[in-house]
């Protein structure tokens, strides 16, 4: 995978960052209604959404609205992870990002749900992981602009994983990526 040239990506979000404080004024005005009542945004957050909806303010408060109802409907979710599964001597690296990012500039992350045992780490447990990493490959903010991709590798799956993909979960699973 070739490295990514940054300079291109550095004027773009300097770009960005000049309008930044006002747009994110802007949508922390907007982002108080009945929907996000409770929340208390930072601006990073803010600005986090705001690049990724390319600094269209309503289209970026509606993600901001999915996410709360998202961590208001799923709370258990956003809880610590014990300190065992993060662990790298015993834990499998079920999901993890590449060191270098695509041509285009974006993050690439690979998930191994093959590695999971449910025996030792609970549904809850894996799924509290897996937003934990993604929400901190969000972070960053190239990630912002170019985007995730992701490369999933279910080798080593079997039934003991399937049980876990009913139809309530593939839901929560789809809605939550959204």
């Amino acid at each position: 995978m070739a490295k990514f040239d940054a300079s291109n990506l550095n004027r773009t979000c300097s770009k960005f960052d000049v309008t930044s404080s006002a747009t994110s004024l802007q949508i922390k005005l907007a982002a108080r209604n009945p929907k996000t009542n409770g929340f208390d945004f930072e601006d990073d957050f803010l600005v986090q959404y705001l690049r990724h909806s390319k600094y269209d303010v309503h289209r970026a408060l509606k993600h901001i609205q999915n996410y709360v109802v998202l961590r208001r409907k799923y709370s258990n979710l956003f809880k610590s992870i014990p300190d065992y599964h993060l662990d790298s001597k015993q834990s499998p690296q079920i999901i993890f990002p590449l060191p270098n990012r695509t041509p285009d500039g974006c993050t690439v992350y690979i998930s191994q749900p093959g590695k999971w045992n449910p025996a030792k780490m609970e549904y809850d447990d894996l799924v509290r992981t897996c937003m934990m990493v993604l929400l901190q490959l969000m972070r960053d903010p190239m990630s912002q602009v170019n985007g995730l991709k992701s490369i999933h590798d279910f080798s080593g799956t079997s039934w003991r994983h399937y049980m876990y993909c009913t139809p309530h979960k593939m839901h929560f699973l789809f809605y939550a990526c959204m």
